[in-house]
C-alpha cells in the first residue's frame, strides 16, 4: 500500500505590522540604535507624505513637511511603549505627523485671519477672501482624512488605487491577489464606511 507524501502546513507569514512590532520590542529591550535606524528609514517617506497630504490648503512647504516628520519621530521615540502593532509603524508615526500638520495649519490660518482684520481696520479696505473659510475647509478635510484613516490597510490600498491612481478593479485584484468581485465589494464597503464616519466626525465639530 502506497502512502502519499504528507504535506506539512506552511508556516503563516507574519504581517508587516507584526514585524514592525517585533522590531520595536527588540529595540526597547536592547537599545540597539541600528534597529531604530532601520525603523526610521523604512517609515520616513510615509510619515513625510502624511504631513504633505494633510496640508490640504497648501500652507506649508517641503521643508516644513520634513521638520514635521522629524518632530513626529521624536515624539514617538519618547513613547515607543505605546506602540502595540495594531498598524504599521509608519502609520502609527504618521498619525502624529497628521496631528502636528493640522496644528501648524490652524495656527497659520488663525494668524492670517488676524492680519486680515488688522489690514481692513487700518486701511478701510476689505480683502476678497477669508482665512476663516479656508480654516473651515481644512477642518472638513481633516474629518475626511480621519474617516479614511480608520479603514484597514487593504481597504486603504483599494481606495488609493481606485480613486487616486485610477486603476481598474482587475489591476487592483491582480496586485492584492484577490478576485475582481472581491475588490469591487470591498471598495463599495470602504466608501460606505468612510462616508458614514465622515458625517459622524463632522457632527463632532462646530463649523
Amino acid at each position: 500500500m502506497k502512502y502519499g507524501k504528507i504535506r506539512q502546513p506552511s508556516p503563516r507569514k507574519s504581517s508587516r505590522r507584526e514585524e514592525d512590532y517585533q522590531q520595536v520590542r527588540a529595540f526597547l529591550e536592547s537599545g540597539d540604535q541600528a534597529l531604530w535606524k532601520a525603523l526610521y528609514e523604512d517609515a520616513y517617506e510615509t510619515v513625510r507624505q502624511c504631513a504633505a497630504y494633510t496640508d490640504f490648503g497648501h500652507l506649508l512647504d517641503p521643508e516644513d513637511y520634513r521638520e514635521i516628520a522629524d518632530e513626529a519621530f521624536a515624539r514617538c521615540y519618547e513613547q515607543l511603549e505605546r506602540y502595540q502593532g495594531r498598524s504599521r509603524f509608519s502609520g502609527w508615526v504618521g498619525g502624529y505627523s497628521k496631528n502636528i500638520t493640522r496644528t501648524r495649519c490652524s495656527q497659520i490660518l488663525t494668524r492670517m485671519r488676524y492680519q486680515r482684520q488688522i489690514y481692513e481696520r487700518a486701511t478701510g479696505r476689505f480683502m476678497d477672501w477669508d482665512p476663516l473659510w479656508l480654516l473651515l475647509r481644512l477642518e472638513r478635510d481633516a474629518c475626511l482624512w480621519r474617516a479614511i484613516s480608520d479603514i484597514s490597510e487593504t481597504g486603504w490600498r483599494i481606495l488609493e488605487a481606485r480613486v487616486l491612481e485610477k486603476l481598474t478593479f482587475r489591476d487592483i485584484a491582480r496586485e492584492l491577489r484577490l478576485t475582481k468581485q472581491d475588490v469591487r465589494t470591498r471598495y463599495e464597503a470602504v466608501c460606505t464606511v468612510v462616508r458614514r464616519r465622515y458625517l459622524h466626525y463632522c457632527g463632532e465639530r462646530t463649523f
